[in-house]
């Protein structure tokens, strides 16, 4: 189901945003970043772990579960796992630093300064929509319904275009990455790679079907455009 999809897409649009965040820093700030990601942010997620494990240990120890009470119990072995020896207030501040909204908005802002991360503030958008469909709250369900009250032809032409949208996301968030990967060696050039021939064929490709959508949608979206 594409809705199905969508959710599994918040991942690329993540590990995205970090990829991103990591390749395009002064060379002065790598250091500490890649130090914060492979040492200080897997600290935290240890100690997370540990403090979640116990209550779940005891409820296994309760049913006599010998094999989850150790698995629980071995989350909490320091012999096992380094756990964060910083404050809480220092895992907040690092977490936050760390969370999708505040590396777009360094990548939209500062980065922007040095980096070709001009306007990456829109990838904001579909994950926000994917974060509500896996909360489930009222906006997520509000996506679903409008489906439902959708005749059959609108929903098709819709739904092939959601599919077209999710597919050449994956192409675009991959060819985001490489070209950050490709800034940090130096190669400076925007969308000069061969992959970028390969996303265009696939976008021509699809063209068709999303137009086909739109031209569903143009009467409402008129009603309430500005004039």
């Amino acid at each position: 189901m594409h809705w199905d999809a969508e959710i599994l897409l918040r991942p690329f649009y993540e590990a995205c945003a970090k990829i991103l965040f990591i390749c395009y820093q002064l060379p002065e700030n790598k250091g500490k970043i890649a130090n914060e990601f492979l040492f200080e942010l897997s600290e935290i997620h240890s100690l997370q772990n540990k403090n979640k494990a116990e209550p779940a240990r005891k409820l296994m120890e309760t049913h006599d579960e010998t094999n989850g009470e150790k698995a629980m119990a071995a989350l909490q072995d320091d012999r096992i796992f380094t756990f964060s020896k910083l404050s809480r207030k220092e895992r907040q501040s690092l977490l936050r630093r760390w969370s999708f909204s505040s590396i777009i908005c360094f990548l939209d802002q500062e980065a922007a300064e040095f980096a070709p991360t001009k306007n990456i503030g829109a990838l904001t958008h579909m994950y926000s929509a994917q974060s509500h469909l896996s909360h489930a709250d009222i906006c997520g369900l509000g996506l679903i319904e409008d489906e439902a009250l959708r005749s059959n032809s609108d929903l098709q032409a819709k739904v092939a275009s959601h599919i077209c949208r999710i597919l050449s996301d994956q192409s675009s968030l991959w060819l985001i990455c490489m070209e950050a990967l490709r800034w940090t060696r130096g190669e400076t050039i925007f969308g000069t790679h061969s992959a970028w021939k390969h996303w265009k064929c696939m976008n021509s490709h699809t063209a068709p079907i999303n137009e086909h959508f739109w031209k569903t949608q143009t009467e409402y979206y008129d009603k309430y455009s500005k004039t």
